[in-house]
């Protein structure tokens, strides 16, 4: 082996700064190492050559091979799982020179024991989904827990990913069903978002819960057993370092393996109600935090689109003409799905003068529908402030309450789950409620929230007035002025209509024969009319998609808004006005941070529903 020294030295003196360079470079990239920073091990030299290739692959990633692959033989590691299930993984442990295993079989063993023979430590126990209590003496001295499941055994594993939760264990699971099997997420101590229940709630909701799985081949069970060691191999040595949780999906007809990024579901991470200091001071935090920055955002969220294990299924181009609008689909699947009898995804559209802009919008609806979906119970609270709807179903709990703030007087109130997100009764919708709204930041979203309520209430109320509006003299300027000229070139008779209200900013009304009554709102009449316009458009183009991709029905007039505007700071002064004016009819608006789902709220803090209420006291929410 030649050190740099030797090579540098045999340079002549003008050329080696630029090899001192070039090594310092190389060095620094992974690409050479400096071997006298390794750290020592115990292999021998017979150990060395047996297993280079194991030591050769860490070194393509980290310092110290050889310490590494020692650390990871020396690490003693637990298996659970039947005799046919752990057989193939005992046999490529050994293999790899691993020094303590334990096996624990489940039932005993049936038939020749195999691999098994070579396992100095193996332990026997029930069959029936052993409780807690019975697998933690036998785990208590190995920090690392690996199990292979089938879709039969899937309650053990729910037992031990919440043992080794409790005791900082890591977890590497495999589950087999079918024709497929889903190796991962390796459960890491502290870390609640690698716990396998939050992945399997999340896969839980795109899977049909009557799907019977036959048992997995020998064939399919040495491959399961060949991933799931190669997974816990690069963890422990370092060579994989996951900066989100992941599994390793593997399809046995298609021989193909993929990665994906997992969403965790909130029901499979542990909660307790927030208090209301903790959602004043939650409001507060929101109301000073940075602005969203739309394009960061859109990046961020693609990575938990998956039809599987993500937030949503699918984001695409509609399959319509690419004319006067550019059309995109986000696939919203309820997360709630395996409490529902009956689900079909829902398909949220948005559209823009490019795709970029029609994607961003699609995104933005996407997110509101799926905040307003998505309900953890264990946020819920009894009206004496304890815990006691988890165990329930989605309609007990909406007895349930949460806390908001009430942005009349700055102070928290409770209200019901029920009116919080009444799909709890009524069942999955295509269609967000009044008040539901997202921002650039939490002033803007609330704001937005305000105006779809006083809006909504401007056309139900018999103090609104109703005045005809000549919408092609009307000055409008950017993109309400170019969608208004894609409608003259369409050649559409379109009658508007302006409601006025002590309460509400313009409302409009657009009707036409095709697509019968549109209602438009917005921080002025200008964006207004040319959000109007441009949701008469995209009605115009639904036409010519097939049945089964057309929209679920609104209910009621549901009134659009355009995109939220430039990020604003502290309370926007149009949302003052419009607290003020409710206040003195003695109705009292309070928000509600539509965060229950930690994936998402981390990425978009800024999606909430505000509810107007008829007194500052307790009592049922209504939107009038």
């Amino acid at each position: 082996m030649t050190s740099a020294n030797e090579i540098v030295g045999r340079l002549d003196e003008d050329r080696r700064p630029l090899a001192e360079r070039i090594i310092v470079a190389l060095d620094r990239y992974g690409i050479i190492r400096d071997r006298a920073r390794d750290r020592s091990h115990s292999l021998t030299a017979h150990e060395l050559v047996w297993h280079a290739g194991e030591i050769a692959q860490i070194a393509r990633h980290r310092e110290s091979p050889e310490k590494r692959f020692d650390d990871f033989r020396s690490t003693p590691m637990v298996l659970v799982g039947s005799v046919h299930a752990v057989s193939p993984v005992v046999r490529l442990a050994l293999d790899s020179g691993l020094r303590r295993l334990r096996v624990l079989v489940l039932g005993g063993i049936s038939c020749e024991p195999g691999d098994l023979a070579r396992c100095a430590d193996v332990r026997i126990i029930e069959a029936d989904a052993p409780g807690v209590e019975t697998i933690r003496p036998l785990i208590a001295e190995f920090p690392v827990v690996l199990h292979v499941s089938t879709a039969h055994s899937a309650d053990l594993l729910r037992r031990l990913d919440r043992l080794c939760w409790e005791e900082r264990k890591y977890l590497v699971p495999a589950v087999v069903l079918g024709d497929q099997a889903w190796i991962g997420p390796v459960g890491l101590p502290g870390n609640e978002w690698t716990r396998w229940a939050a992945f399997w709630q999340r896969h839980r909701n795109t899977i049909s819960e009557q799907a019977r799985h036959s048992d997995p081949t020998l064939v399919q069970l040495e491959l399961v057993a060949s991933h799931l060691l190669l997974l816990c191999f690069r963890r422990i040595t370092g060579i994989e370092q996951a900066t989100a949780p992941d599994v390793v999906h593997l399809e046995f007809g298609e021989l193909r393996s993929t990665k994906r990024i997992i969403a965790p579901h909130p029901h499979g991470l542990p909660r307790i109600p927030e208090t209301s200091t903790e959602v004043a001071a939650k409001i507060g935090a929101l109301s000073g935090a940075e602005p969203l920055i739309e394009h960061d955002f859109y990046r961020s969220i693609r990575r938990y689109i998956d039809e599987q294990v993500g937030i949503f299924a699918d984001i695409r181009a509609a399959r319509t003409a690419a004319l006067p609008l550019q059309v995109a689909e986000v696939v919203v699947t309820d997360p709630l799905k395996s409490y529902r009898a009956q689900h079909v995804p829902v398909i949220v559209r948005g559209a823009g003068p490019d795709m970029l802009r029609a994607r961003l919008d699609a995104v933005r609806r996407a997110c509101e529908l799926y905040a307003y979906l998505v309900v953890d119970p264990q946020r819920l609270h009894t009206a004496d402030g304890t815990p006691a709807f988890l165990e329930f179903m989605p309609d007990k709990w909406a007895a349930g309450r949460l806390w908001g703030v009430s942005l009349g007087t700055g102070q928290p109130r409770t209200v019901r789950a029920g009116d919080a997100f009444p799909h709890l009764i009524s069942g999955p919708t295509a269609t967000t409620p009044v008040g539901v709204a997202s921002g650039n930041t939490f002033c803007g979203a609330v704001e937005r929230a305000l105006i779809d309520q006083c809006a909504s209430h401007t056309i139900a109320s018999p103090e609104t007035e109703e005045s005809p509006l000549d919408l092609w003299s009307l000055e409008l300027h950017g993109i309400g002025s170019h969608y208004r000229n894609l409608l003259r070139l369409s050649g559409e008779t379109v009658h508007a209509v302006r409601f006025t209200h002590e309460l509400a900013p313009p409302v409009v009304r657009l009707s036409n024969s095709t697509v019968g009554d549109l209602y438009s709102t917005g921080r002025s009449l200008g964006e207004a009319i040319g959000h109007g316009i441009e949701q008469l458009l995209l009605h115009r183009q639904w036409e010519h998609l097939s049945p089964p991709e057309s929209p679920c029905p609104p209910e009621g007039h549901r009134i659009g808004q355009p995109a939220p505007g430039p990020p604003t700071s502290g309370t926007t002064t149009l949302g003052r006005q419009l607290i003020d004016r409710l206040t003195r009819r003695g109705l009292h608006p309070v928000v509600v941070t539509l965060d229950h789902d930690p994936v998402l709220s981390r990425l978009h803090p800024f999606v909430v529903r505000v509810l107007v209420l008829p007194d500052p006291a307790e009592g049922h929410g209504t939107c009038w």
